[in-house]
């Protein structure tokens, strides 16, 4: 009697398209370099008042470099599309993998929908410093006219559609769409930073002044503050919810694992592209972040941003509206504003590729309908997970506009604790998997001293510093909001769903004669 397949075909259809170049760019969109600069600088200083934001970056470092190491050696093991869903199935469980990935992918498809709407927002705020400069009301009444929930949801709906497309056309038409978008987002960002650079905070708080002192004067700002209830903290509480916002700020590094099936020279470089990624982010991050507070001043970031938040100022201090007042170019001021929202678009890109995978992912194993692993034979792309993308994204924009759904939907915590069995499942591959472990290339199984295998250690590390950061979570509000007994249960009931799915997934299959513990004994084709 014939064994049944193990996999729905044998090889994925997906192809080899990235060299490391490719996935440092693909990193980078993740990151979106423009985009972290000002939501580090706008919101680190207001909501960690007195931390060190420039420390904080320093803290992280050697902890996400280790997890970046750890996360290489985990796709240098399993060099696939899909990460760490494809590697803890293998290694752990099949409804452990299943579970933890799926309560990633569904607050970061939904949350991910929120960028739709954050990106119209940001042009709104364009559109109000460009009437601060320029002294045109018409200008105000476009950014009242964005702000209407109606035109944010057609807008993010038609810019949802066309990067669909874009991914639907394949992952060559994406990576040279996102360097495109990236190739005038960093200009656009040097350019930036170069006029903070070289100006003087005795420059700028004259240029404030002339367009802002009405509301609130460079002098005066701190003090006001004060009165409306801005209080400097200090100490290590303050330094490590500081840095857990760097590490949001940063993070995206690992996910050109959930592209690993399509890396070129995968099993070495992945692991490359991870730790060159994080190095390039934590640079700019610091360099961007040291600039921005020089020139304006750290006093001046907290309390404007706090002022901002509380309604007294009227536009927000970001680093675009610093550029706009010291040089009050508005074609200039233009450039620097569609820099910006090219990165939060290949933000988004990014985003689609590596859910698009995790679906893909999914389905190649059967856990999800088979028809989500179809690839088309012109572009290369699995269709039909671009288009459940798409819905989900789509669902995401509405919930954000229509209801508080994000008040429970906490991202960061979920991401941390995700991590958390990613490392502990990565930690203990050698003893779950002995003879996968030792037959893994390179990094993978490398042994200390040529006996303790140094993906135990590099994951041990990395799995007690996001149960350090999902603890700071869980008690410190600022770092990404309050958590509550509903948000608990969000994520709980989450993870359940998932852990249904997978149930239901395997007694159908086996109901069929089809034993699904075949798949997960081996790693998926290439």
């Amino acid at each position: 009697m014939p064994q049944p397949a193990v996999f729905i075909r044998d090889a994925t259809g997906l192809t080899k398209e990235l060299s490391l170049f490719d996935s440092i760019v693909y990193i980078m969109s993740l990151f979106s370099p423009g985009f972290a600069i000002l939501l580090y600088t706008f919101y680190g200083p207001a909501t960690f008042p007195g931390a060190d934001l420039i420390i904080a970056i320093a803290v992280i470092a050697p902890f996400v470099m280790i997890h970046a190491i750890a996360a290489g050696q985990m796709m240098t093991a399993m060099p696939r599309s899909g990460f760490d869903y494809v590697f803890v199935s293998r290694v752990a469980h099949p409804a452990v993998g299943f579970t933890n990935n799926f309560t990633y992918f569904a607050f970061q498809g939904v949350l991910a929908g929120a960028y739709l709407a954050l990106l119209n927002s940001y042009v709104g705020n364009y559109f109000i410093t460009a009437g601060a400069i320029t002294g045109n009301g018409s200008f105000a009444s476009v950014a009242t006219m964005l702000s209407h929930p109606t035109t944010i949801l057609a807008i993010g709906t038609i810019l949802n559609l066309i990067i669909m497309f874009v991914v639907i056309g394949g992952l060559r038409i994406s990576k040279f769409s996102i360097l495109g978008l990236q190739v005038i987002g960093w200009i656009s960002l040097v350019i930036a930073l170069g006029i903070i650079a070289f100006s003087s905070q005795g420059t700028f708080a004259t240029a404030w002044d002339h367009y802002f002192g009405t509301q609130v004067s460079y002098a005066d700002i701190a003090s006001v503050a004060a009165s409306k209830g801005l209080v400097y903290g200090s100490g290590g509480n303050y330094l490590l919810g500081a840095s857990v916002w760097a590490f949001f700020s940063i993070t995206g590094y690992q996910q050109i694992g959930f592209l690993g099936g399509e890396v070129k020279r995968a099993k070495t470089r992945i692991v490359e592209a991870m730790v060159l990624g994080l190095a390039i982010t934590l640079v700019v991050l610091a360099v961007g972040t040291y600039v921005i507070e020089n020139t304006v001043g750290y006093g001046f970031l907290a309390s404007a941003a706090y002022l901002t938040n509380n309604g007294v100022i009227s536009v927000a201090p970001y680093y675009t509206l610093i550029d706009a007042v010291l040089v009050p170019n508005l074609g200039l001021m233009s450039f620097i504003y569609v820099g910006l929202a090219f990165f939060i678009i290949t933000l988004l890109i990014g985003i689609y590729l590596s859910l698009t995978r995790v679906l893909f992912a999914w389905s190649f194993d059967s856990i999800i309908p088979t028809g989500f692993s179809k690839v088309s034979d012109r572009f290369h792309s699995p269709t039909r997970s671009t288009i459940l993308i798409a819905i989900l994204l789509q669902g995401g924009l509405i919930l954000s506009l229509y209801s508080t759904a994000g008040s429970f939907l906490n991202l960061s915590l979920v991401i941390c604790l995700v991590y958390v069995v990613d490392c502990t499942v990565a930690a203990l591959f050698p003893v779950l998997k002995p003879a996968m472990f030792n037959s893994s290339p390179g990094i993978a199984s490398y042994k200390i001293g040529g006996k303790v295998p140094l993906i135990s250690v590099t994951s041990t590390i990395a799995g007690v510093f996001f149960a350090i950061l999902a603890g700071e979570t869980i008690i410190n509000p600022s770092v990404a909001g309050l958590i509550t007994p509903t948000s608990l249960e969000t994520i709980a009931g989450t993870a359940i769903l998932g852990l249904v799915i997978y149930l239901i997934a395997r007694t159908y299959h086996k109901s069929h004669g089809i034993p699904l513990n075949l798949v997960f004994s081996e790693i998926p084709p290439e």
